[in-house]
Protein backbone atom coordinates (compact mmCIF):
# COMPACT_ATOMS: atom_id res chain seq x y z
CA UNK A 1 0.00 0.00 0.00
CA UNK A 2 1.07 3.48 -0.69
CA UNK A 3 0.88 4.76 2.96
CA UNK A 4 3.78 2.05 3.92
CA UNK A 5 6.31 3.76 1.09
CA UNK A 6 5.95 7.18 2.98
CA UNK A 7 8.21 7.96 5.84
CA UNK A 8 8.93 10.84 7.79
CA UNK A 9 8.42 11.64 11.21
CA UNK A 10 5.02 12.91 13.08
CA UNK A 11 5.24 16.37 12.55
CA UNK A 12 6.63 15.76 9.44
CA UNK A 13 3.92 14.40 8.24
CA UNK A 14 1.55 17.19 10.07
CA UNK A 15 3.44 19.53 8.15
CA UNK A 16 3.13 17.86 4.90
CA UNK A 17 -0.73 17.17 5.26
CA UNK A 18 -1.48 20.94 6.21
CA UNK A 19 0.64 22.33 3.52
CA UNK A 20 -1.13 19.79 0.97
CA UNK A 21 -4.48 20.82 2.56
CA UNK A 22 -3.82 24.27 1.38
CA UNK A 23 -2.58 23.38 -1.90
CA UNK A 24 -6.09 21.54 -2.27
CA UNK A 25 -7.85 24.50 -1.29
CA UNK A 26 -5.91 26.59 -3.65
CA UNK A 27 -6.62 24.21 -6.31
CA UNK A 28 -10.28 24.44 -5.97
CA UNK A 29 -10.15 27.96 -6.41
CA UNK A 30 -8.27 28.13 -9.44
CA UNK A 31 -10.33 25.83 -11.24
CA UNK A 32 -13.36 28.21 -10.13
CA UNK A 33 -11.68 31.18 -11.78
CA UNK A 34 -10.59 29.36 -14.92
CA UNK A 35 -14.19 28.55 -15.39
CA UNK A 36 -15.46 31.90 -14.30
CA UNK A 37 -12.82 33.87 -16.65
CA UNK A 38 -13.42 31.32 -19.56
CA UNK A 39 -17.21 32.18 -19.53
CA UNK A 40 -16.86 35.56 -19.16
CA UNK A 41 -14.18 35.92 -21.85
CA UNK A 42 -16.38 33.95 -24.00
CA UNK A 43 -19.75 35.65 -23.17
CA UNK A 44 -17.75 39.05 -24.21
CA UNK A 45 -16.76 37.89 -27.47
CA UNK A 46 -20.13 36.27 -28.14
CA UNK A 47 -21.69 39.66 -27.68
CA UNK A 48 -18.61 41.54 -29.94
CA UNK A 49 -20.18 39.56 -33.03
CA UNK A 50 -23.48 42.18 -32.69
CA UNK A 51 -20.88 45.29 -33.52
CA UNK A 52 -19.68 44.61 -36.79
CA UNK A 53 -22.84 45.52 -39.29
CA UNK A 54 -24.12 43.71 -42.16
CA UNK A 55 -23.49 46.24 -44.67
CA UNK A 56 -19.81 45.25 -45.49
CA UNK A 57 -20.54 41.66 -45.85
CA UNK A 58 -16.60 40.41 -46.44
CA UNK A 59 -15.20 42.75 -43.36
CA UNK A 60 -18.02 40.90 -41.06
CA UNK A 61 -17.00 37.59 -41.84
CA UNK A 62 -13.74 38.05 -41.17
CA UNK A 63 -14.19 39.84 -37.95
CA UNK A 64 -16.58 36.84 -37.24
CA UNK A 65 -13.91 34.19 -38.12
CA UNK A 66 -11.23 36.17 -35.93
CA UNK A 67 -13.46 36.19 -33.12
CA UNK A 68 -14.62 32.56 -33.41
CA UNK A 69 -10.73 31.48 -33.40
CA UNK A 70 -10.31 33.85 -30.47
CA UNK A 71 -13.03 31.90 -29.01
CA UNK A 72 -11.63 28.22 -29.80
CA UNK A 73 -8.24 29.33 -28.54
CA UNK A 74 -9.30 30.29 -24.98
CA UNK A 75 -11.83 27.50 -25.03
CA UNK A 76 -8.54 25.05 -25.71
CA UNK A 77 -6.62 27.32 -23.45
CA UNK A 78 -9.09 26.62 -20.27
CA UNK A 79 -10.10 22.25 -20.41
CA UNK A 80 -6.63 21.27 -20.05
CA UNK A 81 -5.76 23.19 -17.89
CA UNK A 82 -8.78 22.64 -15.64
CA UNK A 83 -8.35 18.75 -16.37
CA UNK A 84 -4.86 18.86 -15.35
CA UNK A 85 -5.38 20.47 -11.66
CA UNK A 86 -8.60 18.28 -11.63
CA UNK A 87 -6.06 15.55 -12.21
CA UNK A 88 -3.36 16.57 -9.79
CA UNK A 89 -6.56 17.17 -7.25
CA UNK A 90 -7.13 13.10 -7.18
CA UNK A 91 -3.66 12.58 -6.83
CA UNK A 92 -3.51 14.84 -3.82
CA UNK A 93 -6.21 13.11 -2.50
CA UNK A 94 -4.57 9.97 -2.06
CA UNK A 95 -1.22 11.19 -1.10
CA UNK A 96 -3.12 12.99 2.16
CA UNK A 97 -4.76 10.01 2.69
CA UNK A 98 -1.80 8.06 2.49
CA UNK A 99 -0.52 10.41 5.03
CA UNK A 100 -2.96 10.26 7.15
CA UNK A 101 -2.66 6.49 7.26
CA UNK A 102 0.48 6.39 8.07
CA UNK A 103 0.14 8.78 10.69
CA UNK A 104 -2.37 6.96 12.03
CA UNK A 105 -0.32 3.65 11.98
CA UNK A 106 2.51 5.69 14.09
CA UNK A 107 0.27 6.94 16.89
CA UNK A 108 -2.06 3.79 17.21
CA UNK A 109 -2.93 5.12 20.32
CA UNK A 110 -4.99 7.87 18.86
CA UNK A 111 -8.69 7.32 17.18
CA UNK A 112 -8.68 10.42 15.67
CA UNK A 113 -10.13 9.66 12.40
CA UNK A 114 -8.87 12.95 9.96
CA UNK A 115 -11.15 14.73 7.27
CA UNK A 116 -9.53 12.78 3.87
CA UNK A 117 -10.28 9.22 5.52
CA UNK A 118 -13.55 10.26 7.24
CA UNK A 119 -15.00 12.20 4.18
CA UNK A 120 -13.92 9.85 1.08
CA UNK A 121 -16.90 7.84 1.48
CA UNK A 122 -18.74 10.52 0.40
CA UNK A 123 -16.54 13.12 -1.41
CA UNK A 124 -15.22 10.45 -3.47
CA UNK A 125 -14.60 10.98 -7.72
CA UNK A 126 -14.32 7.21 -7.83
CA UNK A 127 -17.64 5.76 -9.79
CA UNK A 128 -16.52 2.34 -8.28
CA UNK A 129 -16.15 3.88 -4.82
CA UNK A 130 -20.27 4.65 -4.61
CA UNK A 131 -21.50 3.00 -1.10
CA UNK A 132 -24.08 5.11 -0.70
CA UNK A 133 -27.27 7.16 -2.05
CA UNK A 134 -25.66 10.30 -0.53
CA UNK A 135 -22.37 9.55 -2.21
CA UNK A 136 -24.11 9.35 -5.75
CA UNK A 137 -26.00 12.32 -4.90
CA UNK A 138 -22.71 14.10 -4.45
CA UNK A 139 -21.03 12.28 -7.14
CA UNK A 140 -23.51 13.80 -9.55
CA UNK A 141 -24.16 17.07 -8.39
CA UNK A 142 -20.05 17.54 -8.68
CA UNK A 143 -19.87 15.87 -12.29
CA UNK A 144 -22.97 17.52 -13.84
CA UNK A 145 -21.82 20.92 -12.09
CA UNK A 146 -18.73 20.88 -13.96
CA UNK A 147 -19.76 19.71 -17.23
CA UNK A 148 -22.42 22.04 -17.22
CA UNK A 149 -19.81 24.69 -16.98
CA UNK A 150 -17.81 23.30 -19.53
CA UNK A 151 -20.84 22.83 -21.78
CA UNK A 152 -21.56 26.57 -21.54
CA UNK A 153 -18.32 27.21 -23.08
CA UNK A 154 -18.86 24.68 -25.78
CA UNK A 155 -22.08 25.71 -26.71
CA UNK A 156 -21.18 29.38 -26.92
CA UNK A 157 -17.88 28.19 -28.99
CA UNK A 158 -20.52 26.86 -31.28
CA UNK A 159 -22.85 29.57 -31.39
CA UNK A 160 -20.24 31.89 -32.47
CA UNK A 161 -19.21 29.27 -35.20
CA UNK A 162 -23.06 29.72 -36.46
CA UNK A 163 -22.76 33.38 -36.68
CA UNK A 164 -20.31 32.68 -39.75
CA UNK A 165 -22.36 34.02 -42.93
CA UNK A 166 -19.66 31.58 -45.07
CA UNK A 167 -17.69 29.01 -43.28
CA UNK A 168 -14.13 28.20 -44.02
CA UNK A 169 -12.67 24.26 -43.56
CA UNK A 170 -10.51 25.77 -40.97
CA UNK A 171 -13.44 26.64 -38.78
CA UNK A 172 -15.00 23.39 -39.55
CA UNK A 173 -12.21 21.63 -38.41
CA UNK A 174 -11.49 23.92 -35.11
CA UNK A 175 -15.10 23.55 -33.98
CA UNK A 176 -14.77 19.39 -34.54
CA UNK A 177 -11.43 20.31 -32.73
CA UNK A 178 -13.12 21.72 -29.91
CA UNK A 179 -15.73 19.02 -29.54
CA UNK A 180 -13.12 15.93 -29.81
CA UNK A 181 -10.75 17.47 -27.14
CA UNK A 182 -13.83 18.06 -24.73
CA UNK A 183 -14.15 14.39 -25.55
CA UNK A 184 -10.55 13.54 -24.87
CA UNK A 185 -9.96 15.40 -22.08
CA UNK A 186 -13.24 13.59 -19.88
CA UNK A 187 -11.80 10.29 -20.94
CA UNK A 188 -9.17 11.17 -19.28
CA UNK A 189 -10.42 12.33 -16.62
CA UNK A 190 -12.60 9.50 -15.62
CA UNK A 191 -9.83 7.31 -16.37
CA UNK A 192 -7.43 9.01 -13.64
CA UNK A 193 -10.59 8.71 -11.56
CA UNK A 194 -10.64 4.94 -11.71
CA UNK A 195 -7.58 4.50 -11.77
CA UNK A 196 -6.21 6.69 -8.54
CA UNK A 197 -4.28 4.11 -6.58
CA UNK A 198 -2.84 2.47 -9.17
CA UNK A 199 -1.59 6.36 -10.26
CA UNK A 200 -0.32 7.49 -7.14
CA UNK A 201 1.72 3.72 -6.61
CA UNK A 202 3.40 4.70 -9.91
CA UNK A 203 3.73 8.36 -8.81
CA UNK A 204 5.56 6.75 -5.48
CA UNK A 205 7.95 4.23 -7.16
CA UNK A 206 9.30 6.49 -10.21
CA UNK A 207 9.88 9.37 -7.47
CA UNK A 208 11.27 7.16 -5.36
CA UNK A 209 13.71 5.81 -7.60
CA UNK A 210 14.46 9.28 -9.21
CA UNK A 211 15.29 10.80 -5.83
CA UNK A 212 17.79 7.63 -5.47
CA UNK A 213 19.73 8.23 -8.65
CA UNK A 214 19.75 12.39 -7.82
CA UNK A 215 21.29 11.33 -4.31
CA UNK A 216 24.00 8.58 -5.99
CA UNK A 217 25.17 10.30 -8.75
CA UNK A 218 28.89 10.35 -8.97
CA UNK A 219 31.52 13.10 -10.32
CA UNK A 220 31.36 12.34 -14.01
CA UNK A 221 27.12 12.32 -13.75
CA UNK A 222 27.98 15.45 -12.01
CA UNK A 223 30.00 16.42 -14.87
CA UNK A 224 27.89 15.21 -17.59
CA UNK A 225 24.45 16.82 -15.66
CA UNK A 226 26.75 20.43 -15.76
CA UNK A 227 26.74 19.39 -19.74
CA UNK A 228 23.31 19.55 -19.65
CA UNK A 229 22.56 22.57 -17.74
CA UNK A 230 25.24 24.40 -19.93
CA UNK A 231 22.97 23.54 -23.58
CA UNK A 232 19.19 24.18 -21.76
CA UNK A 233 19.40 25.30 -18.46
CA UNK A 234 15.40 25.13 -18.07
CA UNK A 235 14.86 21.76 -19.96
CA UNK A 236 12.02 21.15 -17.62
CA UNK A 237 10.33 24.45 -18.73
CA UNK A 238 10.77 23.87 -22.56
CA UNK A 239 7.47 24.19 -22.89
CA UNK A 240 7.36 27.72 -22.36
CA UNK A 241 9.27 28.49 -25.03
CA UNK A 242 6.50 27.05 -27.39
CA UNK A 243 3.95 29.90 -26.12
CA UNK A 244 6.36 32.31 -28.33
CA UNK A 245 5.63 29.78 -31.28
CA UNK A 246 2.21 29.36 -30.38
CA UNK A 247 1.49 33.05 -30.13
CA UNK A 248 3.01 33.41 -33.64
CA UNK A 249 0.82 30.52 -35.41
CA UNK A 250 -2.37 31.92 -34.07
CA UNK A 251 -1.67 35.41 -34.87
CA UNK A 252 -1.78 34.02 -38.52
CA UNK A 253 -4.83 32.49 -37.74
CA UNK A 254 -6.35 35.27 -36.81
CA UNK A 255 -5.45 37.22 -39.82
CA UNK A 256 -5.43 34.68 -42.33
CA UNK A 257 -2.84 34.67 -44.98
CA UNK A 258 -0.31 32.00 -46.58
CA UNK A 259 2.64 30.97 -44.96
CA UNK A 260 5.76 31.21 -46.49
CA UNK A 261 9.60 30.35 -45.59
CA UNK A 262 10.09 33.99 -44.17
CA UNK A 263 7.40 32.78 -41.50
CA UNK A 264 9.20 29.68 -40.28
CA UNK A 265 12.66 31.61 -40.47
CA UNK A 266 11.24 34.47 -38.47
CA UNK A 267 9.27 32.31 -35.78
CA UNK A 268 13.04 29.83 -34.96
CA UNK A 269 14.94 33.23 -34.76
CA UNK A 270 12.48 34.78 -32.55
CA UNK A 271 12.15 31.78 -30.53
CA UNK A 272 16.17 31.06 -30.61
CA UNK A 273 17.19 34.56 -29.35
CA UNK A 274 14.11 34.81 -26.93
CA UNK A 275 13.69 31.59 -25.30
CA UNK A 276 17.07 29.76 -26.12
CA UNK A 277 19.40 32.63 -25.81
CA UNK A 278 18.14 35.64 -23.46
CA UNK A 279 15.65 33.83 -21.39
CA UNK A 280 18.59 30.57 -20.35
CA UNK A 281 20.97 33.12 -19.44
CA UNK A 282 18.56 34.82 -17.08
CA UNK A 283 18.04 31.13 -15.44
CA UNK A 284 21.71 30.78 -15.38
CA UNK A 285 22.19 34.51 -14.06
CA UNK A 286 19.44 33.56 -11.29
CA UNK A 287 21.13 30.38 -10.25
CA UNK A 288 24.31 31.83 -9.92
CA UNK A 289 23.02 34.03 -7.64
CA UNK A 290 21.33 31.58 -5.56
CA UNK A 291 24.32 29.82 -4.74
CA UNK A 292 24.27 30.27 -1.32
CA UNK A 293 20.83 29.83 -0.79
CA UNK A 294 20.01 26.59 1.45
CA UNK A 295 17.60 25.30 -1.16
CA UNK A 296 19.47 26.49 -4.39
CA UNK A 297 20.64 23.04 -6.37
CA UNK A 298 19.77 23.51 -9.20
CA UNK A 299 23.54 23.99 -10.47
CA UNK A 300 25.51 21.24 -10.34
CA UNK A 301 28.61 21.55 -8.32
CA UNK A 302 27.93 25.00 -8.24
CA UNK A 303 31.46 25.62 -7.05
CA UNK A 304 33.23 24.46 -9.23
CA UNK A 305 31.00 24.97 -12.29
CA UNK A 306 30.20 28.57 -11.32
CA UNK A 307 32.94 30.04 -13.43
CA UNK A 308 31.64 28.42 -16.95
CA UNK A 309 28.53 28.64 -16.06
CA UNK A 310 28.98 32.89 -16.02
CA UNK A 311 31.08 32.63 -19.15
CA UNK A 312 27.89 30.92 -20.48
CA UNK A 313 25.38 33.28 -19.69
CA UNK A 314 27.31 36.23 -21.12
CA UNK A 315 27.50 34.68 -24.51
CA UNK A 316 24.33 33.87 -24.86
CA UNK A 317 23.07 37.60 -23.78
CA UNK A 318 26.17 38.96 -26.59
CA UNK A 319 24.91 36.01 -28.80
CA UNK A 320 21.20 37.46 -28.76
CA UNK A 321 22.49 41.38 -28.69
CA UNK A 322 24.44 40.41 -32.17
CA UNK A 323 21.67 38.83 -33.76
CA UNK A 324 19.33 41.24 -32.86
CA UNK A 325 21.61 44.33 -34.35
CA UNK A 326 22.10 42.18 -37.48
CA UNK A 327 18.48 40.55 -38.16
CA UNK A 328 16.26 42.58 -35.97
CA UNK A 329 14.49 44.81 -38.16
CA UNK A 330 14.94 41.70 -41.03
CA UNK A 331 12.84 39.46 -38.90
CA UNK A 332 10.47 41.37 -37.17
CA UNK A 333 11.80 40.46 -33.82
CA UNK A 334 9.35 40.82 -31.14
CA UNK A 335 12.16 42.04 -28.91
CA UNK A 336 12.41 45.35 -30.39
Amino acid sequence: MLFEKIGGTESEIEAEISECRQDERDSQNQILQVIAAAGTVLSVIFGSSALFPDDDIEQRIKMLQILFRLNVTVFCAALPYVTTLGIANILRFQYIRALEDNLAKKCPNSALLRWMSFSSPITTRNLLHIASPVTLFHFCCYNIATFSAILFCLILTYAQYLQIPQKSLLDSILLFFSFSLMLIFALIFIFTCLNAEKIADFCMKKATERRTVRLNKSNSHNLEAFIKYALYPRAKDFQKGMLIILGYVMGMLLFPRKFSVEDFRCVFVNWFVIEYLAYQARYQVNDLRGLHEEQSNRLPMPMKFASASALIALFRLLTAVFIIALLGKGQRLSLI
